[in-house]
């Protein structure tokens, strides 16, 4: 299967998805000429009036704007902002690889009816998509016309939520490079800073903390000199299925949370600050391919989500097929973050897999295909969140201009949708809910914990 490539652009509050070719690691093979859109917002100004232009290529080598307003090479996506515009200006942007030539023209329209823009009035649109053939073009959520439907405690597989008593809850704390997990219900409730729990070392710092905007939130803290991880430096909540939190297959379910980190700057090792993954590594259960076969991933003010499949049991990590969903650069990691991810995994084309996602109520582009691993159905695929230390890349390691990582989250809270029966507006409705109005869901009995 072709990967598909994508990128995400921030424009000050703005989200703007600018699609971009990505590393030569992930780069898909294009075969045919330039995709190419180019926008204004709006479309039509008053006299003197102002507007932003957008334009995004997929596939490019090149680009070149050429007109009575603006000439020679441009980058391959970006935005200009036009100012001062008292007439129709029209734009013409072409793209070009070994395929061929793709050009773009537009009109600013000014319109000398219209009352003066005021100052500060917004240019932006919801996000703007280039053609692909297998994506569902982004849109902002919009109001659900329908009442909200309740997320009863039957429909939840697991919560993570730090205004509640851990012992009431269903997850595991993953605080070490070894894999020994500790259940919520036997973390003290002041936390765990480098403690060991029932003969386990914690590792790193893990505790609830109060964020002036979000109330309570989970902390967790991560040292690069920690000895005990042995270069796997992670603190993670796990929703295992132990702890109630089995991904289902050939199913929807919803996975949402939010974070931010505390006063990170741009570096070039990655963290992985969200995934899925399955607990497996024995003979006849995937083996090495047990990458996590999703994963958000921040690395140099850049955050991108991944999907891995492999249809063969046991088969090597470099067989692994990499899909990169979509990338916001210039990502402000340390702001509140909200995510809402849909899915349905299953490795048979028949059943339709798919993968939806939300960034801050926009619409991400929409993967359809196969995503996991062929792995025996009992095989545990788990959801995480928290702090893990990738180095995916040699020679780069954690910089020493910041040895300490803190994120904190909000909740993170998984429900299962097998009619297919919520909308994003129900989830949202739902996870932001006061905990009052939240049912308790029911404490699994005391597992033998995965390795």
């Amino acid at each position: 299967m072709q990967n598909r490539f994508y990128s995400v652009r921030v424009i000050l509050a703005c989200l703007v998805v600018l699609f971009v070719p990505l590393s030569a690691l992930e780069a898909q093979e294009v075969t045919t000429k330039p995709a190419l859109t180019l926008n204004f917002s709006p479309n039509t100004i008053p006299v003197g009036g102002t507007a932003r232009m957008v334009w995004v290529s997929s596939g490019a080598t090149s680009c070149t704007a050429s007109g009575d307003y603006w000439s020679g090479q441009k980058r391959r996506s970006g935005t200009a902002t036009l100012r001062n515009v008292k007439e129709n200006r029209t734009y013409t942007m072409t793209c070009t690889n070994q395929f061929g030539t793709t050009t773009r023209t537009k009109t600013l329209k000014v319109d000398a009816t219209l009352p003066p823009q005021q100052p500060g009035t917004p240019t932006s649109t919801p996000p703007i998509i280039s053609p692909q053939p297998t994506s569902t073009p982004p849109i902002v959520s919009r109001p659900n016309p329908k009442p909200i439907q309740r997320i009863n405690d039957s429909d939840r597989l697991a919560t993570a939520d730090p205004n509640r008593d851990w012992k009431t809850q269903g997850w595991n704390l993953l605080c070490n490079g070894g894999g020994a997990e500790v259940r919520s219900r036997d973390i003290p409730a002041t936390g765990v800073i480098n403690q060991v729990i029932n003969g386990k070392s914690t590792g790193m710092t893990f505790v609830t903390d109060t964020d002036p905007s979000k109330g309570k939130i989970f902390k967790f803290a991560v040292h690069e000199s920690e000895q005990d991880l042995k270069g796997k430096q992670r603190c993670e909540i796990a929703h295992t299925k132990n702890a109630g939190g089995q991904l289902p297959k050939n199913e929807i379910f919803w996975h949402t949370f939010s974070f931010k980190g505390i006063d990170w700057v741009p570096s070039k090792d990655s963290q992985i600050v969200a995934q899925w993954h399955v607990y497996a590594g024995g003979p006849g259960d995937g083996g090495e391919t047990q990458n996590p076969f999703l994963a958000l991933t921040y690395e140099e003010n850049r955050l991108k989500l991944s999907l891995r499949y492999n249809t063969t049991t046991g088969a090597p990590k470099a067989d692994n097929k990499v899909i990169t969903a979509w990338t916001i650069e210039d990502f402000d990691i340390n702001k509140w973050h909200t995510f809402v991810f849909r899915a349905k995994r299953s490795l048979n084309a028949a059943d339709k897999p798919f993968f939806e996602s939300w960034v801050d109520g926009v619409k991400m582009p929409t993967y359809q295909g196969l995503f996991g691993y062929n792995v025996p159905d009992e095989t545990p695929y788990v959801a995480k969140v928290g702090f893990y230390h990738f180095v995916q890349k040699k020679g780069i390691t954690w910089p020493a201009t910041q040895p300490l990582r803190e994120l904190y989250y909000g909740k993170s809270l998984l429900v299962r949708d097998p009619a297919a029966k919520f909308t994003y507006d129900d989830i949202i409705a739902d996870y932001k809910a006061p905990v009052s109005t939240i049912g308790t869901p029911p404490v699994p009995p005391p597992p033998t914990l995965p390795r």
